[in-house]
């Protein structure tokens, strides 16, 4: 599919413009609109419609793409709504021939679909995505699909607290941050990696829960500005001309200006703009030392080196075993690295020093 390599960061740059371009008062079916119409763009969809649960009418139908912009009401029985309710993860219908599915798609006769995917919030059933797809979907993008359908059906309640509005915006971050990892096509799980170990980091320091959540959305979203680059210094390999290196350092630091302006994200955005810096101040993009360098940037820089040192080369496997990873941050420590956050790190993974 060819939106999968070449025109993903398009489809970044589109989102983080529009996101950055609503306002904290943005009405949820707005933010919810974006995420469905980016899930169109994603699988290059002939066809989308967005099917939504109503209390009074059952369902009601609402088109994103393809045959226009209107909304009415779908003809379904409750068994027929059940079944649909029961749909956990996407599925394509003609891999589907249980006699469940085929009752629940009677209140879809019209739609030419070939894919369904769930809008679930909470284990909550609020609707799903329908798409007519010329191809069939690339595997690395079932999860970006999934977490911007749940991004979706979490604003389309439109019933959130401020702390589930909190959740949604984490699980928009790590949609986006698949995106990334598709985009650099190779580890499709090394955001959600750099997000977890950063987070673990951020526990062990025992830091506030808000704290925790923008390193864990800066985690996922660190390698943003990267999606930009020209395939060719993308995927280049061996080491970069001092050139290039300056080029991809820009465009670091470009994805988190980009994200300082999206609502909720400006403290993570901080955290990604520093990341390069080094303990000894050797870094980028200011040449911070110390403590002078912001500590959720400090932590992001550890978590993300111990990820890249596992990441697989192609059939090779990954480059390092876990305990060499290790053995790699202790080497840079007091001089790439902080000592106190490499220690909460080794720490959280089970391989304190004595």
């Amino acid at each position: 599919m060819a939106r999968t390599m070449e025109n993903v960061s398009a489809l970044i740059a589109e989102l983080m413009e529009r996101l950055a371009a609503q306002s904290h008062q943005a009405a949820s079916q707005e933010l919810a609109a974006l995420a469905l119409d980016s899930m169109v763009q994603l699988t290059e969809a002939q066809a989308g419609y967005c099917v939504l649960r109503r209390e009074d009418t059952g369902l009601e139908l609402a088109a994103i793409t393809g045959a226009g912009s209107h909304s009415e009401a779908l003809v379904t029985s409750p068994a027929a709504l059940e079944n649909l309710a029961r749909l956990a993860h996407p599925i394509r219908i003609d891999d589907e021939k249980t006699a469940e599915l085929r009752q629940a798609l009677e209140c879809l006769p019209r739609l030419r679909a070939d894919v369904l995917i769930p809008l679930l919030a909470g284990g909550q059933f609020v609707g799903l995505i329908a798409l007519a797809l010329p191809e069939t979907i690339p595997g690395e993008l079932l999860s970006p699909l999934e977490r911007l359908a749940a991004f979706a059906a979490a604003l389309l309640l439109n019933t959130l607290r401020e702390e589930e509005r909190d959740e949604a915006l984490t699980t928009l971050s790590a949609a986006l941050g698949d995106l990334v990892d598709v985009r650099m096509g190779g580890d499709t799980t090394h955001s959600d990696r750099v997000a977890a170990y950063s987070a673990m980091t951020a526990s062990q320091l025992g830091w506030h829960h808000d704290e925790t959540v923008n390193i864990r959305r800066a985690g996922h979203l660190h390698d943003l500005g990267k999606a930009t680059l020209a395939d060719d210094l993308l995927h280049r390999k061996g080491r970069l001309t001092a050139e290039e290196l300056n080029t991809v350092r820009a465009a670091m630091v470009e994805g988190a200006h980009v994200l300082r302006n999206v609502p909720g994200l400006k403290a993570s955005a901080l955290l990604i703009r520093h990341q390069g810096e080094r303990w000894d101040g050797q870094g980028y993009p200011d040449g911070l030392a110390g403590e002078s360098i912001p500590a959720g940037a400090r932590v992001l820089a550890v978590a993300h080196r111990f990820a890249v040192a596992l990441m697989p080369r192609g059939e090779r496997g990954p480059i390092v075993r876990i305990g060499t990873a290790l053995g790699i941050l202790e080497r840079e420590t007091g001089t790439a690295f902080d000592p106190r956050i490499v220690a909460a790190f080794m720490a959280a993974m089970g391989r304190a020093n004595p």
